[in-house]
This record gives structure tokens, C-alpha cells and sequence, in this order.
């Protein structure tokens, strides 16, 4: 699978919808001839698109992300002897970001920046639904509490910040060997900083 920007760094006003898609191989993979592309989507810079049960009923689904929509959203897998996935919003409550950080057309609101830029997955809330942790706005980390019922609001949680970094890779692990899931974060130098933080202060 691909999200397919279009061009390597597509600025702000580019909303010329490009495809989310997943590639299916029908033969030798080496003949460009057998493979087939199936559009998930087609949204204004598509950054992300990644496999994952979302559901929990044994099967791919696919959580993919638009930059400049900034907005995420799930394509449930429908596939029954051919690839079929039915795209659903992810609905986001509540955001990290402060009022004087987001763009001008959004201060006042509480709507979620999220692009889907790098994504990672883990029950953090121990109740037996994926949680997905990614990056909101430039700098701050955060993870989103799958609900219930997926057509529900997910919760949105704070995880720290590198700012004035911005945030460009992070992963899961158990850094500290105590049984749980941390996150090693890597960022984008904008400016002199010495950070080290310590989610146990």
C-alpha cells in the first residue's frame, strides 16, 4: 500500500486530491504488468497509509492520513475472494495544541492537527482495542483511545513535546524494561535545545 503525495514536498495550498492505494500482485512481481492498483481514497497530500486490525476481526485494515486536510481516517476490509475496503472518518476529541500555536483559520477551535505523518500501535489502555500513537501538529506526540465503537470519538491524550523540534520518527518499545510501552522519539532540529523528558516527574 502507498499514499501518493504527488510531489516531494507539496506546499500548503496543493489540494489537488492524489490516491491512498493498495497494490495487489497477480503474478511474477518482477512484471510491472501484475500489478494492479486498487484507490482507497484520493485526499489533498495523502502522507501515510498503514496495515493494522483496527477492528479486531483477523483481518488488514488500513489507517491512512492527509496532510493538508489534516485529518486521519480507517479503510475497514470488506475483501471476500477480492480486495474490497470501505473508507470511515476517524472522528478526534480534544488536542494538545495551544491556542497560539495553531494556524489562524483554526484558533478558537479544539480540532485535532493530525496528518497520520508516522504512525505507531499498541493497546496503551490494557482494554483490548488498538490505541494509535502519532504526531499532532510539528512538535508534540500524542495517542488517540480507540472507543468502544469506531463510528465514536476516539480521545485524544497528550505525550510530551520535542519543540522547538519537530517531530520525524518515533517508535514503541520497552526502553525501561518495566513491562509497559514507551516511546523513543526522533526529531527535526529547528533551533538549539536540551530536552530530556521524563513522563515519571
Amino acid at each position: 500500500m502507498t499514499a501518493n503525495k504527488g510531489a516531494q514536498n507539496p506546499g500548503p495550498q496543493d489540494n489537488d486530491p492524489k490516491p491512498i492505494s493498495v497494490f495487489e500482485i497477480t503474478g511474477e512481481p518482477l512484471q510491472a504488468s501484475n500489478w494492479k492498483e486498487h484507490v482507497l481514497t484520493r485526499v489533498a497530500v495523502p502522507i501515510n497509509a498503514q496495515p493494522i486490525d483496527l477492528d479486531g476481526d483477523g483481518d488488514l485494515d488500513v489507517l491512512g492520513g492527509s496532510r493538508n486536510e489534516r485529518r486521519i481516517m480507517w479503510f475497514e476490509n470488506r475483501s471476500s475472494g477480492r480486495l474490497a475496503f470501505v473508507e470511515h472518518a476517524i472522528k478526534l476529541a480534544g488536542t494538545s495544541v495551544p491556542d497560539d500555536e495553531r494556524p489562524s483559520t483554526l484558533r478558537g477551535t479544539t480540532r485535532a492537527l493530525v496528518t497520520g505523518f508516522n504512525l505507531d500501535f499498541a493497546d496503551l489502555s490494557a482494554d483490548g482495542r488498538v490505541d494509535v500513537v502519532l504526531a499532532e501538529g510539528a512538535s508534540r506526540l500524542v495517542w488517540l483511545e480507540q472507543p468502544p465503537e469506531l463510528s465514536m470519538p476516539w480521545t485524544l491524550h497528550a505525550i510530551g513535546t520535542v519543540g522547538p523540534d519537530d517531530v520525524v520518527g518515533f517508535a514503541l518499545a520497552d526502553i525501561d524494561s518495566d513491562g509497559d510501552r514507551d516511546v523513543i522519539v526522533g526529531g527535526y532540529s529547528r533551533g538549539r535545545t536540551l530536552v530530556f523528558l521524563n513522563p515519571r516527574r
